[in-house]
Parts: structure tokens; sequence; C-alpha cells
């Protein structure tokens, strides 16, 4: 039995290319309420962040245009967003590989979970997972506090699990919980941001390659 029993996953660049969605929402929600556009490699550094967060860097202080900004984004995600996305390669048969071998999988986002499932569902990958958590409208979540949530609610113990995932936010979530972590280097991140892994794929074909080893 491998050592790591119970995987979480990231979803935003790490189980899914979600980036062409994740782009055109966010330049709808500039073009509708008057704020400039990006280029398109800036826009990378808003996957991982709640949106919460994240749209702070164009609205400001400004709390209601940043709650305007995330119900425009979720408008525009149930509509269109979430079709502009794809599976990544080789990424169901390595959740495939990793549930034949007995592993635990758990989806661990910073996504609102209404909209991570309704994501998982349409891309078939919900059925992969033990467990789905995310943020919701009453709380707030950074990637530790998912990850926190997570390991309490499924009573799994911090040396049996290990966070994958495509940015720091999933690495420092990872430490500041005080499990091990995988940096999934086909998603959007940088190599420099994964200090702290103990593992980094460059294709979801290295996930089990990397567990699986006799």
């Amino acid at each position: 039995m491998p050592k790591f029993t119970h995987l979480l996953f990231d979803f935003d660049g790490t189980l899914v290319d979600s980036m062409p969605g994740v782009v055109s929402g966010i330049r709808y929600v500039q073009e509708t309420l008057g704020y400039p556009t990006e280029t398109k490699a800036s826009y990378k550094r808003y996957i991982g962040p709640p949106l919460l967060d994240s749209f702070k860097w164009f609205c400001g202080d400004d709390k209601e245009a940043v709650l305007r900004a995330v119900e425009l984004y979720r408008a525009y995600y149930v509509e269109k967003g979430q079709y502009e996305s794809c599976v990544f390669p080789g990424m169901l048969e390595c959740l495939a590989s990793l549930r034949g071998a007995g592993m635990h999988l758990y989806v661990a986002t910073s996504k609102h979970l209404h909209f991570a499932l309704m994501a998982l569902k349409y891309h078939g990958l919900i059925d992969y997972f033990d467990g789905i958590y995310g943020a919701d409208d009453t709380r707030l979540f950074t990637k530790a506090n998912v990850i926190f949530e997570v390991l309490e609610k499924e009573h799994i113990a911090k040396e049996n699990a290990l966070m994958i995932g495509d940015r720091f936010y999933d690495m420092e979530g990872a430490e500041a919980c005080g499990i091990a972590a995988m940096g999934a280097l086909y998603g959007y991140g940088e190599k420099e941001e994964f200090s702290y892994a103990t593992f980094v794929a460059s294709s979801p074909s290295d996930i089990p390659l990397l567990l699986l080893e006799k």
C-alpha cells in the first residue's frame, strides 16, 4: 500500500485546463465594469486565489465593485465559461489508476463548491472522487482552509495525505496544514513555486508513476 493513501486535487490547472474560460470571464467582467483588460500572460495570476481576493487587483478596495465582479463572472461561467475548458490529457487514466490502487481521492479547491460540482459533472470527473470541497457564500476559503476541512471531515491522518496542485497557493496551503504536496508542472504555475513539493509531475501520467512505484 502506498504511503499516501488520500490525495487532494486542486481543480483549475490541475484536473482541468480552464484557462480559456477564466480569461474570457475576467475580460468580460473588466469590459462590462469599465476596467482595462490585461495581457494574456497576466491572467495566469487569477488561477489559484479566491475570486474575492483576485478581483481586488482591478477593483481595489471597492467592496461593491468586487461583489459585482464576482456576480458577473459567475453568470458568465454558468453560461459559457465552464464549457471553455477541457480535462488535461491523461487525467482520466491517472484518476482511474489511482482509484484502482485503492487510493481515496478528493477535490480541494478555492472555487465555489456549487461551480466546482457543476464543472466536475460536465467533464465526467465527479465519480472518481470520495469528496468535493470548496468555498461557499458564507465563508471565504483559502486553500489552507479547504485542505483543513478535508482532513477534519474525512478523518485523514496528515502523514497519509498529499495535496496535488499547480500553484504556490496549493503548496502554501499544504505546508500550513502539515501535509505533503506534489506540484503539477503541466498547469499554470512555474517550477519555482514548488519548492515545498515532495514530487513534481510534468504530466498527469506522472502522478501514478511517482506514487505507485514499487
